[in-house]
């Protein structure tokens, strides 16, 4: 298991306070957003920390360090979501703990982004009793910490809030917090975003310009908004985190070509996830962080898989985002109790699934075809090419979702990653194709209805 150590400096009495303000908060804090205190130890002037390892650094080095791979709208929103979150519970825990600290630097991701609150040097324990607010040493880095904390030291949880608000802006805008290397007017991120947004429309004044204008106009509006009321100079009308972190995840759903919200319009639809070939981690280490960033768990109904999924982590993980999940044999499969063949019904649709390596030749459509009449079904999945395909017969449908990892097959190594996420409503059928070309995400759109309810056919 990888870790890392984080060893105190030797001089002065403000870092042993602040190693054992880590060991008593994050000893006794436990949660998915702050990061885990695995140990500790300390002989002589070797006292050290060991936490679990982050391997995706700090929010920082991606917001801001040079060659680093520019955050996805989505990515940034969970992030923020992840980070909110973490301090909504501590401000919400039996004895309320004030952070203190909440920066880029100090936000840590793991694989799969998520965000998790590391060094809890400079937390404090909230009031308590009739205790309005905690007085204290201001500490904390210039440009997050809140004006009513630097200039009386009276600390609240508020001041969590509005380091939270210049956090959210540096994700909105690609800015620091402050920055010495720009113009006197542009240093103060919090400054200088104000006066840009004066006008709504003219909000990409201050939007990141590394986002090539892919985020949603509405989204983007409300997490500016909530950002503002975050950093508003009088505390008392900043917002709780618990209130923020309900309206962030609005902000994150609202994208016309995002996904997984067509059914809360209409129930009657049901949302199905297809996913082909993922040879994880034979061929590829993992599904892309721009699609895990759309796979929200509780927002789709059923997850076929074509087969290859390869080891059971990845089951596992799936799981995770439906219970409900339709799998066939892939000739690299370590689960042999994948069946080669299924059959399933959803609404008035016969679906079929097969992993395709049977069909000979590889992907040929007039086989498949063949095979679809025999598995009598509208919709035949099919995978083992790792290439997206959609076709329509007089007898139904034909599709491929591809690889969503982009992993290379027998046939070729050139693979876009790819999936598709089907909206089935009574008697009809919307097929999205979500493929990542050159680090962006495209959708495309197919949607067919079934004829009648007797015959298994789609025009």
């Amino acid at each position: 298991m990888a870790v890392a150590v984080k060893k105190l400096k030797p001089e002065g009495f403000q870092g042993h306070k602040e190693w054992l303000s880590e060991v008593n908060y994050l000893g006794q804090l436990h949660h998915p957003n702050l990061v885990k205190l695995i140990g500790y130890c300390f002989d002589g002037d070797n006292w050290l920390l060991v936490y679990e390892f982050m391997p995706r650094g700090s929010l920082e080095n991606h917001l801001f360090i040079r060659g680093e791979q520019p955050l996805c709208w989505e990515m940034r929103i969970k992030i923020a979501i992840g980070a909110a979150r973490g301090l909504s519970f501590l401000h919400g825990s039996e004895s309320q703990v004030i952070y203190r600290d909440f920066k880029t630097s100090n936000i840590l991701l793991d694989s799969e982004f998520n965000a998790k609150l590391s060094d809890f040097g400079l937390a404090k324990a909230g009031p308590t009793g009739d205790r309005t607010h905690v007085t204290t040493q201001v500490m904390g880095t210039r440009g997050y910490a809140a004006p009513e904390y630097v200039t009386t030291g009276r600390l609240t949880a508020k001041c969590d809030v509005y380091s939270f608000g210049v956090v959210l802006l540096e994700l909105l805008t690609g800015r620091r917090a402050v920055d010495k290397t720009r113009t006197s007017a542009e240093q103060e991120l919090v400054d200088w975003v104000k006066p840009q947004i004066r006008d709504k429309h003219k909000l990409f004044r201050i939007m990141d310009t590394k986002l090539e204008g892919q985020y949603p106009r509405k989204g983007a509006g409300m997490a500016t908004t909530l950002a503002l009321t975050c950093v508003n100079p009088d505390a008392k009308y900043r917002p709780e985190m618990a209130e923020k972190y309900f309206i962030g995840k609005t902000s994150v759903n609202d994208r016309a070509s995002s996904t997984f919200r067509t059914t809360k319009q209409n129930k009657r639809m049901v949302l199905v996830l297809a996913l082909g070939d993922l040879h994880i981690p034979h061929r590829a280490p993992d599904l892309p962080a721009k699609f895990k960033s759309m796979l929200v768990p509780g927002k789709i109904q059923h997850i076929i898989c074509t087969g290859n999924l390869c080891i059971k982590e990845v089951h596992d993980y799936l799981k995770t985002l439906c219970p409900d999940m339709h799998i066939t044999r892939g000739e690299y499969d370590e689960d042999t109790r994948y069946p080669e063949t299924k059959t399933l019904n959803i609404g008035q649709f016969k679906l079929g699934v097969c992993h395709g390596h049977q069909v000979i030749p590889w992907g040929d459509l007039d086989s498949l075809t063949m095979l679809q009449r025999q598995l009598d079904v509208d919709i035949l999945l099919t995978g083992h090419t790792h290439q997206f395909t959609a076709y329509k017969h007089e007898g139904g449908v034909i599709i491929n979702p591809g690889s969503a990892t982009g992993a290379h097959s027998s046939i070729t190594y050139d693979v876009n990653p790819s999936f598709v996420l089907m909206d089935i409503d009574s008697l009809r059928v919307v097929v999205y194709v979500y493929e990542l070309i050159d680090g962006e995400v495209k959708v495309d759109k197919i949607d067919f209805k079934k004829t009648t309810a007797a015959t298994h056919s789609a025009h």
